[in-house]
């Protein structure tokens, strides 16, 4: 079994021609995500991620969230 944990942050100024900062100028990017893998046996594989992403404006309602979840199977010939 691997369990596997990702946590990234990026904040961004953007600036604008006019040289002048909005809100929506300060960007900002969280993601997080959370992995949970096993090989059943030789041929086959199991995983399931949770992933949270949040993207957009620091400040105000200019941004948005997302949760994503995710199961595979791996398989081998």
């Amino acid at each position: 079994s691997i369990i596997s944990l990702q946590i990234r942050r990026y904040d961004d100024v953007l600036r604008p021609a006019s040289g002048r900062l909005s809100a929506e100028d300060e960007y900002e990017q969280t993601i997080a995500t959370l992995k949970f893998s096993r090989q059943l046996n030789s041929r086959f594989g199991l995983s399931a991620q949770y992933g949270f992403y949040r993207n957009g404006a620091r400040q105000g309602d200019a941004f948005y969230k997302k949760h994503v979840f995710s199961v595979s199977v791996e398989a081998s010939l």
